[in-house]
């Protein structure tokens, strides 16, 4: 006979079961951040959280020391199958007048961006990209430059992997102008910008 402890622990593995990972996408506007850098290598997926980890004690020791400000935690893959090397980041108040040792500075441009905003276990966290590869694939888009994710919570204080929150930015190129040709001469034309309701009073749409 199964004990009621048993019951609640086969009633708690059948929840787990059926909840799933949310996301969804929104587009907005980001500033140009300043970010510290270190680029690491994962030779397994096993070794991943272990090899970011220990990225993020080197960053903010570093951020400590030399009186920083932290911002976003960030991370962004430039491989995503083993060997995984990675950019492990945190965005700061303004650079440090000199790195160390394997952290380096950098900027990421500001802009037009996709965010798909998750929240569910890391391991799940493969359909936020295809969420957003969706979205520019429907709107026949580039990317400006590889997507990064912003960690909105430490998993050593949220327990349930469910409740975890992680932002995958995706930069996306500024509405451009809009190049129309004039009859009969293709040498002249004119460009319209697109239309922004705070600062023209035209017809263009935005898409």
């Amino acid at each position: 006979m199964i004990s009621p402890l048993n019951l609640l622990i086969i009633f708690a593995m059948v929840q787990d079961t059926t909840r799933k990972p949310t996301v969804y996408l929104e587009e907005v506007t980001v500033d140009t951040m300043s970010i510290l850098v270190i680029k690491a290598t994962a030779e397994t997926m096993n070794d991943i959280s272990r090899v970011i980890g220990a990225g993020y004690g080197e960053l903010f020791i570093f951020i400590n020391q030399a009186g920083l400000q932290p911002g976003k935690v960030m991370a962004s893959y430039h491989t995503f199958q083993p060997p995984f090397i990675m950019d492990i980041a945190v965005e700061v108040n303004k650079f440090p007048a000199q790195a160390s040792g394997r952290i380096r500075v950098n900027k990421i441009a500001g802009g037009r961006a996709i965010i798909a905003r998750y929240k569910g276990p890391y391991d799940k966290i493969g359909m936020a990209y295809d969420a957003i590869a969706g979205w520019l694939k429907d709107r026949q888009k580039k990317p400006k430059r590889p997507p990064f994710k912003v960690y909105q919570d430490d998993p050593a204080t949220v327990k349930d992997p469910f409740e975890l929150r992680t932002d995958v930015y995706q930069l996306i190129p500024e509405k451009s102008d809009i190049t129309c040709f004039l009859f009969p001469t293709k040498y002249l034309r004119m460009t319209i910008r697109a239309y922004d309701p705070v600062q023209s009073s035209g017809y263009l749409q935005r898409e």
